[in-house]
């Protein structure tokens, strides 16, 4: 794994990367564009980004020849900023691409994730969703529509959901009301394809997030894998710090881990700082949670196949190195932002609330 920081100070924009090339030359980066807060108007910030994105694919020789394969915008006020970047994605590449108003912790309008690869091996095919929602219904019949759809986009592809989908991202519009009838639908339509607390879920992340039509209150983005075999996907736990999620009502798996041949993929789900019985924990203390969570996604016991990963898994072969903390209010950045100087010895990329 390589680690990098880029500052380009004539567009005041920071891009922190992560690349990982393995045995065979294949090559996997993860991208996160931020623009200082006083960069100027939206327009002016999203310009600043899109410039950063062009010079660093260019300029970058190790990240030359890689293609994007997804990106996310977080968006400050989706409503108002929807239709230009429209119009500015309409002059990019064909790729998945995910808009979602979560706004940027630094005051800044607009940040980018991008996920980059080079060629890939023929014998799978990955097929990105993004961004997909239906400006009809509850958070309930939105949730079945869209599994629906995207059950019919997977058998298009010779794919299903429970034996091909690896994660999904579902955001969701005033979570506190609706994220009930996410979960009810979900775990109907999981029942219909087989996927039970004695067979496996998928990883997933249940999470505030506004499209820019306040009628979609449900958004879904997914990622599946054809060509895998059973073998190949082992799902994570860690009981010592977390409980199965069916414990309290919700389908989805803490983790899932993809092995390669040079490399394997960890997709680890969203969660909050809880116990292993599902409890809230640290009620009212933001720094007491912000290592709760560190704990849970580090801890020195968890599994994969039976073998135990280190804390910080340090392994040659693992390369998914990208998260986003996504916080309930701007006002909880300063103490976060302290202990995870305390943690890694820096601030780590940035994160966003809802």
């Amino acid at each position: 794994m390589e680690y990098r920081k880029h500052r380009i100070e004539y567009l005041k924009t920071t891009v922190e990367y992560s690349l990982f090339e393995g045995e065979g030359g294949t090559k996997e980066a993860h991208l996160m564009f931020h623009v200082d807060p006083e960069a100027g108007s939206y327009e002016e910030q999203l310009t600043a980004i899109c410039k950063a994105y062009h010079k660093t694919l260019g300029r970058k020789i190790k990240l030359r020849g890689m293609v994007p394969a997804f990106c996310r915008y977080f968006l400050s006020d989706a409503a108002n900023q929807w239709e230009v970047l429209q119009a500015v994605l309409q002059e990019e590449p064909s790729y998945a691409v995910s808009v979602v108003q979560q706004p940027p912790l630094d005051g800044s309008k607009i940040a980018l994730w991008v996920y980059l690869t080079s060629e890939r091996n023929a014998a799978y095919k990955h097929y990105w969703t993004a961004g997909a929602g239906v400006p009809c219904g509850n958070s309930e019949q939105q949730m079945k529509t869209l599994l629906k759809s995207y059950e019919a986009d997977l058998t298009g592809k010779g794919c299903t959901l429970a034996s091909d989908c690896i994660r999904t991202w579902i955001f969701v519009q005033n979570v506190d009301v609706n994220y009930a009838g996410i979960v009810k639908a979900r775990r109907e339509n999981f029942v219909g394809q087989g996927l039970t607390e004695s067979t496996h879920y998928i990883a997933s992340t249940g999470i505030e997030g506004r499209h820019a039509d306040p009628k979609i209150h449900v958004l879904l983005d997914a990622y599946a894998v054809k060509g895998l075999n059973p073998e190949q996907v082992t799902y994570l736990h860690a009981l010592t710090h977390l409980s199965p999620t069916a414990l309290y009502g919700v389908t989805f798996e803490r983790g899932t881990c993809v092995e390669y041949g040079d490399r394997r993929h960890l997709f680890i789900s969203g969660t909050a700082s809880i116990d292993h019985r599902g409890e809230v924990v640290h009620v009212g203390d933001i720094r007491a949670q912000t290592y709760r969570l560190v704990d849970i996604f580090y801890p020195s016991g968890r599994v994969i196949r039976g073998r135990r990963l280190a804390v910080g898994f340090p392994c040659g072969s693992l390369w998914r190195h990208a998260f986003v903390l996504e916080l309930e209010s701007s006002q909880n950045a300063p103490g976060v932002r302290a202990c995870q100087t305390k943690i890694y010895g820096y601030e780590h990329p940035r994160f966003m609330p809802p």
